[in-house]
């Protein structure tokens, strides 16, 4: 299956769109500065940037769908998209959202611990978390 045919099905999961989107609803506060880690395709990052976002940086380390993400106007809807790992990336400043989705592996990348490490560093003491039910209330 090629990349663009995997990221097509995932967009095809209209369950895990909307509950994805409702909570960048619930969690995105206009002025935040948010990260997405494995941005794919940047349907995520663009629904921050539709909150109020006021700066958005989606990572992903595949160059082909970084590009498709470029060619569907990402980046022209104000979203910064970066090639790297999410370990190596620097921000000008903390995030206040983390969103990350493990889909495809159910939690058993083996540099989850990595990516997680990395996402404390980028962010703010009291970021919030896309997915978390509570993570609204999380955020003071």
């Amino acid at each position: 299956m090629s990349d663009l045919a995997y990221y097509a099905g995932l967009l095809e999961d209209r369950e895990r769109i909307r509950a994805f989107l409702d909570a960048i609803a619930a969690t995105v506060r206009p002025g935040d500065v948010v990260l997405e880690i494995g941005g794919g395709l940047g349907t995520y990052a663009l629904a921050a940037k539709q909150r109020g976002a006021r700066e958005v940086v989606a990572v992903d380390t595949n160059p082909l769908v970084l590009a498709h993400a470029r060619e569907l106007g990402v980046e022209r809807a104000g979203v910064k998209l970066v090639e790297s790992p999410v370990e190596r990336l620097q921000l000008a400043e903390p995030a206040d959202v983390v969103i990350f989705e493990d889909y495809g592996s159910f939690g058993t990348t083996a540099r989850l611990r990595s990516i997680f490490e990395a996402a404390a560093r980028l962010s703010k003491p009291t970021h919030g978390w896309v997915p978390l039910s509570s993570s609204a209330q999380v955020r003071t």
